[in-house]
């Protein structure tokens, strides 16, 4: 064991209990309007059964090819007023945002921890989401058969995954992949809905992105990290502002679902 700590700067000198590999130093937090359209447009395409690969590319062959068969009048429509329309700015003012434990004793959410269980748990199809550390989907592998008295994880709450830090709103309940490794984790709120959690995914998916299959976001990790968020005039999270800004747009890109 090395007890004096000495160096240049590029040493690191780090807690082998909590990190294994070199930590890059981290960037201020930003965040851009472009991130929360993201977000919001991957839940619209999901809550459509929309394949979001299909999707883009019917719009790249008709943009690069001019494969009319590819695309609707409608969504071409909604193209064309796209690109004739001005460019809003992406910015996003942060200013006054104030930073919160994301979890914990004094945190903004209730950390839960989904049963220690796998996807091959579950041999048979059936209509309960299991949701994993996936980046895509929603989060959740397949639709699955439950097993008889088995306790599901509520919804109404942020899964989180271990790797990447893929955040998703689960309406409904659900099985969570448990146990060691890739684990996800459960975040629930009070006042947390559909429109805000999409909003808070959006910040959580940035400040999380960091960890990968080398350094696995844990449960302890999670109840360390912070998160940025809009206040009201008491300084607490102001739950109606998140929850108006991501209702608009909603409103602005369920044009691109509804053709």
């Amino acid at each position: 064991m090395i007890y004096k700590q000495s160096g240049d700067d590029s040493i690191q000198w780090l807690n082998s209990s909590e990190n294994l590999s070199y930590q890059t130093e981290e960037t201020p937090f930003h965040i851009t309007a472009h991130d929360f359209k993201k977000t919001i447009l991957n839940y619209l395409f999901f809550k459509a059964e929309i394949n979001p690969d299909e999707f883009k590319r019917k719009i790249i062959d008709y943009i690069l090819f001019d494969d009319l068969g590819s695309i609707d009048k409608e969504l071409l429509k909604v193209l064309t007023d796209k690109f004739s329309s001005k460019t809003t700015s992406d910015k996003v003012d942060i200013e006054n945002w104030e930073e919160f434990l994301i979890c914990g004793k004094d945190g903004l959410f209730k950390l839960v921890q989904p049963s220690p269980r796998r996807l091959t748990d579950y041999l048979n199809e059936g209509k309960i989401p299991f949701v994993a550390s996936g980046a895509f989907n929603n989060g959740i592998e397949k639709y699955v058969e439950t097993k008889k008295k088995e306790v599901l994880d509520k919804g109404n709450c942020i899964s989180v995954s271990a790797i990447g830090g893929f955040s998703f709103y689960q309406e409904k309940d659900f099985i969570g992949r448990g146990g060691a490794g890739s684990a996800i984790k459960l975040l629930y709120n009070e006042n947390l809905n559909e429109k805000n959690a999409l909003f808070i995914c959006s910040i959580l998916q940035i400040i999380l992105a960091k960890y990968d299959y080398n350094t696995m976001l844990s449960g302890a990790k999670l109840k360390k990290e912070k998160i940025y968020l809009p206040v009201d005039k008491d300084k607490k999270p102001d739950w109606k502002y998140m929850e108006d800004y991501a209702e608009k747009v909603f409103k602005d890109l369920s044009k691109w679902i509804e053709k």
